[in-house]
């Protein structure tokens, strides 16, 4: 009896460690797909602008409108990769500086395209597919009529993106816009690339993107953005106003990715003036501003630092955005504050520009 007790207690403790091991292993594969799904997300926003990190899970968007309800410090909402300026860098330009702004109503825009940490989350039609195609053919052929092209459909990509390998270059085509990879090594100017002298050095096929997407280079605005290896320095031409400058940043801009030493990794463009728009009743910067000093914004959901109350000397600009950040689904005017955080450089704390309840009205009519 005795023995039979002893092993029996035996089993007992054996199966509760292999329970506990169980929940020990459990646990660490679900950490490491979340830093699978996190390094991917971030190696998604090398080659496409739109891929963000997901953010919060607990805050879901509704399917039928974007979201814009308000939470205070929303971390999560507004992930990393659009408007994450380091210390020293830029602010945003004067032309879409957001300042005394206040407009009676602003247009949001319906992102035809959206993507997610799964890749596409639209349809990747035959027709959208033969579309990527002849982007890379027309934009090639732009400057180079005398030439046998031969592109192809990258069915290992979750975008299916269109590439053609054109001298020492690749173009890659996918259903917003096109770029030009440089390989590995990327390319090395003669000076490291900034803002200030991008549209002064020589850099390949920069003054062809210019023209298919008609753009001046010498009346454009240049405004840089950090992404998740670098940074992103955007080129698009000047509204008559902010709301303007806005839109046409969001519109169609050319763009270089530069890395850590300044070599440009690759150039591309981007044209999403077709997309459907709506109209909303605007809020205005005085309203935003009291919203940043309440506490009521969306900021980076990685960023750990601890920003404390928002006062008046501590905001070093703000600006008028478009932004897919907040729903996928919608490119959403937003003011972004630039703010100081102590010693550690700037946050940036992120509201919507439109009214949420007009926003739903515009999109049920």
């Amino acid at each position: 009896m005795l023995i039979t007790l002893v092993l029996v207690l035996l089993v007992f403790v054996l199966v509760l460690a292999s329970c506990q091991q169980n929940g020990e292993n459990s646990a660490a594969a679900s950490q490491q797909t979340a830093g699978e799904s996190n390094a991917q997300a971030s190696s998604d926003n090398v080659s496409s602008d739109e891929s963000v990190p997901s953010g919060d899970e607990s805050e879901t968007p509704d399917a039928d409108y974007p979201e814009l309800s308000y939470g205070s410090n929303l971390n999560g909402a507004f992930g990393g990769g659009t408007s994450s300026y380091a210390e020293g860098q830029k602010l945003y330009p004067d032309c879409l500086d957001a300042k005394d702004l206040s407009p009676e109503t602003l247009i949001f825009l319906l992102n035809s395209y959206p993507i997610g940490d799964g890749g596409a989350e639209y349809e990747l039609t035959d027709a959208l597919l033969d579309k990527q195609m002849a982007l890379c053919r027309t934009f090639i052929e732009s400057f180079d009529t005398d030439t046998s092209l031969e592109i192809v459909i990258d069915e290992d990509d979750e975008l299916k993106r269109a590439l053609c390998a054109y001298k020492d270059i690749t173009v890659r085509a996918d259903a917003q816009g096109l770029s030009v990879l440089f390989g590995d090594e990327g390319f090395e100017c003669s000076d490291a690339v900034t803002c200030d002298n991008v549209l002064d050095l020589e850099i390949p096929y920069l003054d062809e993107l210019f023209d298919y997407y008609s753009i001046d280079r010498s009346t454009a605005v240049v405004l840089d953005v950090t992404g998740a290896y670098g940074w992103f320095i955007y080129v698009f031409a000047q509204g008559s106003d902010t709301v303007a400058s806005a839109l046409s940043r969001a519109f169609i801009s050319v763009y270089c990715y530069v890395d850590s030493d300044g070599k440009v990794l690759f150039v591309g463009g981007s044209d999403i003036s077709g997309f459907d728009s709506f109209t909303a009743a605007a809020i205005s910067y005085d309203d935003a501003l009291k919203l940043v000093k309440d506490g009521t914004y969306y900021r980076d959901a990685y960023d750990m630092r601890e920003l404390g109350t928002v006062t008046d000397d501590m905001i070093k600009g703000c600006c008028l955005i478009y932004t897919t950040m907040l729903d996928s689904d919608y490119y959403i005017p937003c003011y972004c504050f630039s703010v100081v955080c102590g010693d550690e450089g700037t946050v940036n704390c992120v509201v919507p520009a439109i009214n949420e309840s007009d926003a739903k009205s515009a999109l049920a009519k």
